[in-house]
């Protein structure tokens, strides 16, 4: 119990330290309170979905037994301290990211280490950029609880089998209680189930004992049958559920290890590799401090290679991490352990007689390692100071969810990009067609194809026909015209063209009328700033329905227009010095929209790039050809011309804004 109250007090001073830097830092450059209560909002993206399932809890709209369990536990909180559900959602994460102090200390315990060395350890873990970014205040999100219920699970493992006989019950309950868990909080997570199985089997010679051999032995035989059917068997032949299971499974691991093509898919951000050196800084705060820990942590393989053994999972983790960073918080441990037990493994080492041959002042060896460990609790310290700090959503888009909420009708529909669609239900009530749990290669095309056309008339009716009528759409369409093909081709040629009618009559007959492609209701466009440096997605995607994922390349890059300069007459341009830092020195015409609209020729008929700016805007674009006639950039830019079809409801030049897309 002491163990545990030293390595707690321990992770809640690093993480206390940790957040009081990042609050600090916050506000001073960012406006990140919620406009209506003052109350701070959460980081990233997916936290505002479980917001939004734990206020559908709360209001009774939702059942208990259906919703992630991170939404259970803020909505469950929320009513049992009578505390605003965002409060609790933002201060969540704090808890893991303590609590997962215990699991430092309890590693370093059972590798061999003084309390004092697992205290600093567990310090040192809180402020691991790779674990604290993942449970910082506002990170409301699935993974400090991975994190912490993986770290116990393997713990646990570890403890069992190394064993030399039948395992200790209470390390045998740790590890199903940590497995239930893991499996209850994260979908994934069945699977570690049996992978902690399989490796208390496949390190069966740890047993001194024949019989606890061979059953570790059967364990892992048997338990590495059941994904092997998984994976050889079809559906048919699986009971109901297992074989959706799965197809989830085989979807998530394309996806993380890049084995897809789904631009989507591709798209999120956290599935980006990382370099070597952004995965050293990860660990270490900078590449050479993260590099120290990470050889300190090897020492951990010499000096007690058995219990060592089982943090490979952690350092493989760390190998992931290169493939997609999703995962790089799971290499936390390791990195955490190697400062904290630094100058014990020094120690250690000076007590043979080789190493004290070699060293003839061993106090001074040892308290150079603790400087060494000090050094790189001070770099974790500074990385706090210096990390880019990124908010999906400030107060101002806030502001535009509110606004959306006040002035909609319940039945009304919203059209969004991906990334804005959770936070969009959490603020406005509405239900967006596109959020993160419906990204696929076609509902990206569909989201895509109005904000990529020229053709305010063909995006307008195609945001409200999908808006209204849902993806389904394309059946009837593609039934009575010849397949799906076609029903795309001729969609777009009926929408495009003035005369409805007169389009229909040139089509195959349908048995809905004219009426069905003009449905009733009332329909809003959000789009953020951040929407145009997404460019290489939202214009990839929407140009084709058969694109090539590697050929997509960014179409419009944003800078700020502070030091922009223009003097149409003498035809000179004064530009930021990141615009020529990336590489722009021509230009195929200078676009300053508060004073002359973007008209056709967008470009004036002269090849791009371009420079579009406002007066009206913080920013300044560089835009090809294609960004310029767009829709999604026309809206955003400001172009200084209206846009038939799209009413402006807020128009926030610097965040975004919102647009009622009439009939």
């Amino acid at each position: 119990m002491t163990g545990a109250l030293a390595a707690g007090g321990s992770a809640a001073l690093g993480y206390a330290l940790a957040s009081a830097i990042r609050l600090h830092r916050i506000s001073d450059s960012f406006h990140v309170s919620y406009s209506d209560s003052k109350l701070p909002m959460l980081v990233e993206s997916d936290g505002y979905f479980h917001l939004w399932r734990a206020k559908a809890l709360l209001a009774s709209q939702a059942l208990w037994t259906s919703e992630p369990p991170v939404s259970v536990l803020a909505a469950f909180m929320s009513a049992l301290t009578d505390s605003p559900v965002e409060l609790v959602a933002y201060w969540i994460p704090a808890f893991f990211g303590i609590a997962a102090g215990i699991w430092c200390w309890a590693w370093g315990r059972l590798l061999g280490a003084p309390k004092r060395y697992c205290a600093l350890a567990a310090l040192a873990g809180a402020l691991v950029p790779a674990w604290f970014d993942r449970c910082c205040p506002g990170w409301f999100d699935t993974d400090p609880g991975i994190a912490f219920f993986w770290l116990g699970g393997l713990f646990a493992t570890a403890r069992m089998s190394l064993a030399p006989g039948r395992p200790a019950a209470a390390h045998t309950l740790l590890m199903a209680v940590c497995s239930a868990l893991l499996a209850w909080w994260w979908k994934p997570g069945l699977a570690m189930v049996s992978f902690f199985l399989i490796l208390w089997g496949a390190t069966f010679p740890l047993a001194h004992e024949n019989t606890w051999r061979n059953i570790r032995i059967a364990t892992a035989l048997g338990v590495l049958a059941i994904p092997t059917a998984l994976l050889l068997l079809p559906n048919t032949a699986l009971p109901e559920g297992l074989g959706a299971y799965r197809d989830y499974m085989l979807v998530h691991a394309k996806m993380v290890l890049g084995r897809t093509n789904d631009a989507a898919l591709l798209s999120i951000d956290e599935l980006a590799p990382l370099t070597p050196l952004e995965l050293l800084r990860e660990l270490g705060g900078n590449a050479v401090s993260g590099a120290c820990s990470l050889a300190a942590a090897g020492l951990l393989f010499l000096r007690s290679p058995r219990p060592a053994l089982f943090l490979l999972p952690a350092l493989g983790a760390a190998a992931l991490a290169l493939i997609a960073q999703r995962f790089v918080f799971l290499a936390a441990l390791p990195a955490a352990l190697g400062i904290g037990l630094l100058p014990w493994l020094v120690a250690e080492g000076l007590r043979s007689r080789r190493f004290q041959a070699l060293f003839a002042k061993p106090r001074l060896v040892v308290g150079l390692a603790w400087g060494a460990s000090a050094a790189m609790v001070a770099s974790l310290v500074y990385a706090q100071t210096t990390n880019e700090l990124r908010f999906s959503f400030q107060e101002p888009q806030d502001r535009i969810a509110l606004t959306l909420k006040r002035i909609a009708p319940p039945d009304a529909r919203l059209w969004n990009w991906w990334d804005d669609g959770y936070f969009l239900a959490a603020r406005s009530g509405l239900t967006p067609l596109f959020h993160g749990g419906s990204q696929t290669a076609r509902m990206g095309y569909i989201a895509a194809r109005p904000l990529v056309s020229d053709n305010p008339l063909l995006a307008r009716r195609w945001i409200r026909l999908f808006a209204l009528r849902g993806e389904q759409t394309l059946a009837p369409l593609a039934a009575a015209w010849g397949g799906e093909e076609a029903a795309w081709d001729g969609l777009e040629k009926v929408l495009s063209n003035p005369d409805m009618a007169a389009a229909l009559s040139e089509m195959p007959r349908l048995a809905q009328g004219i009426d069905w492609f003009i449905p009733q209701g009332r329909v809003f466009l959000y789009l953020p700033q951040r929407f145009l440096r997404l460019s290489m997605w939202w214009i990839g995607m929407g140009k084709s329905r058969h694109h090539d994922v590697a050929a997509f390349k960014p179409h419009i890059d944003s800078f700020r227009r502070s030091s922009f300069r223009f003097d149409p007459l003498r035809k000179r341009v004064e530009l930021p010095p990141e615009v020529l830092a990336k590489g722009y020195t021509d230009f195929g015409g200078v676009f300053v929209t508060s004073r002359a609209p973007l008209v056709e020729p967008f470009g004036g008929g002269v090849p791009g790039p371009y420079i579009v700016t406002s007066e009206l805007s913080p920013w300044l674009y560089i835009v090809d050809e294609s960004a310029i006639r767009s829709i999604g950039f026309r809206l955003l830019a400001p172009s200084g011309a209206p846009l038939p079809g799209f009413a402006p409801v807020v128009a926030n030049h610097a965040y975004g804004g919102l647009w009622e897309v009439l009939p």
